[in-house]
């Protein structure tokens, strides 16, 4: 049974949650919500200084989502230093949440190296992530890097951290697009969608309107797949995930069943 302490904890981090999933799918709170999130930040810092009667696994956890908090500016001013710094001891002790954390921030830092007008359009297609966007700009030794840490993610998303299926996927994808952009079937992509799926089958909502968005970058899109991006964009959408983005992509899935069914025949009067 937990400690009303580490159910305290719990409500905070549920809080910082769901607002590292609402940035990762680049939208804004509100001002209420923001004070909620200042609010959690303050208790999971306090956690993870280490009140006495606070456990180690706790200490570790709140660390876990405090890097979490740094790296995403929840609560906070974003800052991917501070976020690798409080990350790393946890994730030495395999805390699978400050893993995530500290794979994302050093990804970040990664990213940010490459100016944005140095960036690979990839066709501009909205499901294209910004690792994917810079990869084709980093040197062989950054790519090696973000490869060797998408494997290292293996553990956190087998721990149930969804993020860090998430982040494994889109590093995934990231890699294959340096291997050949048109090799849909590549070993890396494939990688990538079942990593994908994951997440958004752990109810990432992200993740689940990503899954909806690369379900329609294949040009062969069925009305099985149509009804499946529906299905993930749905989910999203009942999470908040709400945006002119994901109504076109509902109505273009809708317009690929309604394609499909037969239609009456007419009868052309004499």
């Amino acid at each position: 049974m937990q400690s009303p302490q580490a159910q305290t904890l719990q409500q905070h981090i549920a809080v910082i949650q769901k607002a590292e999933a609402f940035m990762d799918s680049g939208q804004q709170q509100g001002q209420t919500a923001l004070i909620a999130f200042e609010n959690a930040f303050r208790a999971v810092k306090e956690a993870a200084n280490g009140a006495s009667e606070t456990s180690r696994h706790d200490k570790e956890r709140a660390s876990a989502w405090l890097a979490v908090c740094h790296l995403k500016g929840i609560g906070c001013e974003q800052d991917v230093d501070k976020a690798i710094e409080i990350a790393s001891p946890a994730a030495g002790w395999r805390e699978p949440v400050a893993m995530y954390a500290l794979a994302a921030a050093q990804i970040q830092k990664i990213i940010d190296t490459v100016p944005e007008g140095q960036w690979v359009s990839l066709e501009d297609n909205p499901a294209i992530s910004d690792l994917e966007r810079v990869c084709e700009s980093l040197p062989q030794s950054d790519l090696t890097a973000l490869k060797q840490m998408a494997d290292s993610l293996e553990f956190s998303k087998n721990q149930n951290v969804p993020p860090a299926a998430y982040l494994q996927s889109q590093m995934y994808f990231a890699s294959y697009w340096t291997v050949d952009p048109m090799a849909y079937q590549s070993e890396f992509h494939r990688k990538a969608m079942h990593a994908l799926q994951d997440s958004a089958d752990a109810g990432y909502a992200p993740a689940q309107f990503n899954m909806a968005q690369r379900l329609f970058q294949f040009n062969s899109t069925t009305p099985e797949i149509a009804e499946s991006a529906i299905s993930y964009a749905e989910k999203a959408y009942r999470q908040g995930y709400r945006s002119e983005e994901s109504e076109t992509l509902y109505n273009k899935a809708q317009g690929v069943i309604a394609a499909s069914v037969p239609q009456a025949p007419t009868w052309s009067t004499p």
